[in-house]
């Protein structure tokens, strides 16, 4: 079971807010922020995932069965929402399993 995400996010460099801008924005009360950075915690977890990419590309040619349920606006440490995450997998596993499942395209 991957459950990495599918496709990157893209951000152009004019996307980017400037040290300052972000500096402000902490200033402000929490529910006016307009920009959301993640935790430490997330970031490393991030670091991690993308360090084993790679590995999970070679495992996944070995691979008789692939699942990667799509779990798009899921964060890593969104614990309240396991039920509804559970359920999603339930689904596409269901999905892979009949068959009926889209197939990933260019990753090989």
């Amino acid at each position: 079971m991957d459950l990495s995400f599918r496709k990157p996010r893209r951000i152009t460099h004019e996307d980017v807010p400037g040290t300052w801008a972000l500096l402000r924005d902490r200033l402000r009360p929490r529910a006016q922020r307009r920009y959301r950075l993640p935790s430490l915690t997330a970031f490393l977890m991030n670091v991690t995932v993308l360090y084993s990419v790679s590995r999970q590309r070679q495992a996944r040619k070995l691979t008789d069965v692939y699942m990667n349920p799509p779990l798009d606006r899921v964060g890593m440490l969104q614990w309240k929402r396991f039920e509804h995450i559970v359920a999603q997998g339930y689904a596409h596993a269901c999905e892979v399993l009949d068959g009926t499942a889209p197939v990933p395209a260019g990753d090989d």
